[in-house]
């Protein structure tokens, strides 16, 4: 890096060599730690491979390094790995809220695709247990038809509706 600095050539260009070496080397570590083998370059693996899925599942991942895998990779966002779950069904099951909240305002969209088993990730959140501030309300209100298929009693849709009338951002159908 420093003989390119001295020399005459583009000295923007080894930064971003850097910078893409280092990234090489994050989703390399990132998806041995989610996928519990190690991808081998040498064999033809594709480090993009559900990149965005892996920092979603990984708790430990820092949270720039999911930004950043989005924004590389913004069209994983919809898609579904060999589970059939896409990163936002992932990131439902997880502790963290940020992760999901995330994942939602890059990509609404995704709240209204179903996993391999039938379900919402609003379904997914509810079952582990997420609060309607912990991203419920966002996951409603990205996809107002889940509500139909979570067998809520009657009685709890003017309670859901009055809570969607204050969500910043109101319903999107």
């Amino acid at each position: 890096y420093a003989e390119n600095i001295n020399s005459n050539e583009d000295s923007t260009a080894a930064p971003r060599l850097y910078s893409l070496d280092f990234w090489q080397k994050a989703s390399l570590l990132i998806l041995a730690e989610y996928t519990k083998t190690i991808p081998s370059t040498d064999q033809g693996y594709d480090l993009r491979h559900q990149i965005v899925h892996a920092c979603a599942g990984l708790e430990d991942c820092p949270l720039s390094l999911l930004e950043y895998a989005m924004l590389l990779n913004h069209d994983q966002l919809l898609e579904t790995d060999a589970a059939g779950q896409t990163p936002l069904h992932i990131a439902c099951l997880q502790q963290d809220n940020t992760r999901l909240l995330d994942i939602l305002s890059e990509c609404p969209k995704s709240a209204r695709i179903r996993n391999c088993r039938g379900c919402f990730p609003v379904e997914l959140a509810i079952q582990s247990g997420k609060q309607w501030q912990g991203g419920i309300g966002a996951l409603v209100v990205a996809n107002p038809v889940a509500l139909e298929v979570l067998n809520l009693d009657d009685r709890l849709y003017p309670h859901i509706w009055s809570r969607l009338s204050r969500h910043p951002g109101g319903l999107s159908a």
